[in-house]
This record gives C-alpha cells, structure tokens and sequence, in this order.
C-alpha cells in the first residue's frame, strides 16, 4: 500500500492502522524527520515499512 502523507495526521494513522492489519507499507512525505520517526515506530513494533 502506498500512503502518501505519511508522516503526520491522517496518514500516519492509516500507516499504523494498515500494519496493525498486516500490510505492506511504503509512505512518502515532505518532512524527512517526521517520516524517519514513524518508520522507527511502525519498525518498534514489529512492523516494516
């Protein structure tokens, strides 16, 4: 699944919803930092992205 704004708002929580459910993640967003963090997050919890 491919989730454009992913980073912040609505698409970081889709990006949490869709790996709690077993999707393959790839999330784009403006904001490097931010985005780095919710790889790290979504990765802490045993999912991928």
């Amino acid at each position: 699944v491919l989730i454009t704004g992913g980073a912040s708002g609505i698409g970081r929580a889709i990006c949490h919803r869709l790996a709690s459910e077993g999707a393959q993640l790839v999330f784009i967003d403006r904001n490097t930092e931010s985005g780095k963090s919710v790889e790290k997050e979504l990765e802490d919890s045993g999912k991928p992205a």
